[in-house]
């Protein structure tokens, strides 16, 4: 019996050797890992009452891990990651000015750090290892893509994200939604917030899913402003995931976080950023054209934002 992320379940059954082993990016998600010095911690596998001997294998992150046979062909495999850890190098390597945002199923915010010692109330990610370790600080989202499907399948509406695209492009004043679909993840860290609108009379079920989307963005933001209390140098967002396809969403979080949001035209960071560690990390490394936002003054939004904090701080108390 081996104990281990499913990471290593995928290695030992791809490849021909079967290896037992993890990266070191998994491996910290297990709560059983020492994040600065890359080893499984003695006192942590006391805790929980586990023998060191039924852990897999710690590896780099760039490893030779073995081969993928296939009929006419056999594939090295020489990357062992998670797909955050790989979107963050989606177009290079990270900088400590850039937080990078990726809104799929659920929303995750890394940014660039030192060392796994800055908190407050956001995890502390490592995201790499190659002798050393790369960390960020993570923000999370807990319901963003899911919480818009889920909703529109409430709302009978069919084609939510064309509907929201549509909706976005004229003027529009939506109710407020507390989104706790799936709990609250960073900062707050509740599963007992339930969800609900917020200034719903009159509402329609096309306001009521902009609601949810509005949400997800006010999520963002309340993550943001809490990186920034210790990350003061923060300059410019990059955003990827399903999400980040709807343009009104990427100009609301640029307006709100008076911050420059950049959107490649490559939506698949994971795959990108995996195919750039494989490449050696090459210092010329050809970008994707991109979209770009800057921010607007939008006060209805700010004071949408302002409200909806209000009524979040009073759910959580």
């Amino acid at each position: 019996l081996v104990l281990a992320p499913l990471a290593c379940y995928l290695a030992h059954h791809l490849v021909s050797n079967h290896p037992c082993i993890v990266d070191r990016g998994n491996a910290s998600r297990s709560l059983l890992m020492n994040a600065k010095s890359g080893e499984w911690d003695a006192q942590l596998l006391a805790l929980f009452g586990i023998q060191q001997g039924h852990l897999p294998a710690l590896v780099d992150t760039q490893t030779e891990v073995g081969e993928l046979v296939l009929p006419t062909l056999r594939l090295p495999m020489r990357l062992l990651t998670g797909d955050q850890c790989a979107s963050i190098y989606a177009i290079g390597d990270p900088n400590n000015h850039t937080v990078t945002i990726n809104i799929g199923t659920g929303a995750f915010l890394l940014s660039a750090v030192p060392a796994p010692t800055i908190r407050n109330g956001q995890l502390n990610t490592l995201v790499h290892w190659q002798q050393k370790g790369i960390y960020m600080l993570e923000g999370t989202v807990n319901s963003a893509g899911s919480a818009i499907h889920r909703m529109a399948k409430q709302l009978t509406i069919s084609e939510p994200l064309y509907c929201l695209e549509q909706l976005m492009l004229r003027p529009h004043s939506p109710p407020l939604f507390i989104n706790g679909l799936s709990g609250l993840g960073s900062p707050d860290w509740r599963t007992d917030i339930a969800s609900y609108f917020i200034d719903d009379d009159g509402s329609d079920n096309e306001q009521r899913l902009l609601a949810v989307l509005e949400s997800i963005v006010f999520l963002l933001i309340r993550n943001l402003r809490h990186m920034q209390e210790t990350l003061s140098d923060l300059q410019s967002i990059t955003v990827s995931g399903g999400l980040s396809s709807l343009d009104g969403l990427c100009q609301k979080l640029s307006n709100l976080s008076s911050m420059m949001v950049t959107r490649s035209e490559c939506v698949e960071a994971s795959a990108r950023g995996a195919a750039y560690l494989l490449a050696g990390r090459p210092k010329k490394w050809l970008l994707p054209t991109a979209d770009v936002f800057t921010p607007m003054n939008d006060d209805e939004l700010l004071g949408r934002y302002q409200r909806w904090n209000c009524q979040l701080s009073k759910a959580l108390s």
